[in-house]
């Protein structure tokens, strides 16, 4: 299998293309977050599937979890259309999809989801999760 640790960082690098997220994005879980950040994790459930008889490919599942700011915050709620467009310089989904760089052989921002509160160590964020894709 792909090493899931340089997939979950090229995925980052690929957030921090966005200028308002350049140094606010990490691979896994942190402690304590100063909104705006995403953060990279294996999808929860069914992380991997294989895509060729034998193990040959797989395809993998993760998620950025993207925290705006306050759940009641006007502007937060402004900032996260920017993020789940399908396109434009804030776009989580123009930035990530792709090859990571030939990390792997394609990935694609699918979905984005439960937009609006999102809970992250203890606090209620406005924010979301986008579903990524990954073919090895």
């Amino acid at each position: 299998m792909a090493d899931i640790s340089a997939i979950a960082d090229a995925i980052v690098t690929r957030v921090k293309t966005i200028s308002t997220l350049a140094n606010r994005a990490s691979a896994y879980g942190k402690d304590f977050v100063d909104p705006p950040w995403a953060i990279v994790v294996p999808a929860p459930g069914d992380f991997f599937q294989e895509a060729t008889f034998g193990g040959g490919a797989y395809d993998l599942t993760f998620h950025i979890k993207l925290l705006i700011g306050a759940a009641t915050d006007r502007s937060s709620q402004d900032q996260l259309s920017d993020y789940i467009d399908t396109s434009g310089s804030k776009s989580i989904k123009a930035a990530v999809d792709g090859t990571l760089g030939g990390v792997v052989a394609y990935a694609t921002v699918t979905t984005a989801q439960s937009i609006g509160d999102v809970e992250y160590g203890g606090m209620t964020f406005d924010g979301c999760d986008f579903v990524v894709e990954v073919g090895t």
